[in-house]
Parts: structure tokens; C-alpha cells; sequence
């Protein structure tokens, strides 16, 4: 029998309209729940792309994981990517 694996995946999760800024005091609560879920549970690891889009936009944002990962914690990723 062939084993398959999932090599790449990609995300869309939409977020309520003015919800993606820092000014969201549980976004970077949602964000860690989301990269652990994925982080965590899914193997072997697959490379994930994350589109962040509020409801009512038509216009994602798009980070692969591991540029997320590039920053030190997901409150600096917020800092300098989210208004």
C-alpha cells in the first residue's frame, strides 16, 4: 500500500471586519491558536500558507509559515505586519 502525504497546505481564515490590527486584543491569542493547530497536529510538517482576510474585504494577507516564524514571538509578527 502507498502512503500519501500532505506536503503543502494552504489556509484561508477569515476574521470579523476591523479585526486584523493590533489594536484586536485577542488577535495574537487567535493567530497562536491557529499556528499551533497546525504546528502541532499535522505530520509529517507540511509547509503551510496562511491568507488572513477579514470578512467583507476581497484583499488577503498572505505569510508561508516559515516567515512567520522569522519573528521572535507572534506579537512581534503582529507588530510589523498588521496595522
Amino acid at each position: 500500500m502507498k502512503k500519501w502525504a500532505c506536503t503543502h497546505i494552504f489556509v484561508t481564515v477569515y476574521f470579523k471586519d476591523n479585526s486584523l490590527t493590533k489594536t484586536n486584543l485577542n488577535l495574537e491569542k487567535d493567530l497562536n491558536s491557529i499556528f499551533n493547530l497546525f504546528e502541532k497536529t499535522i505530520t509529517p510538517k507540511a509547509l503551510v500558507e496562511y491568507n488572513f482576510i477579514e470578512v467583507s474585504s476581497d484583499d488577503g494577507i498572505r505569510f508561508k509559515d516559515h516567515e512567520i516564524k522569522k519573528y521572535a514571538s507572534t506579537l512581534d509578527f503582529i507588530n510589523n505586519n498588521f496595522n
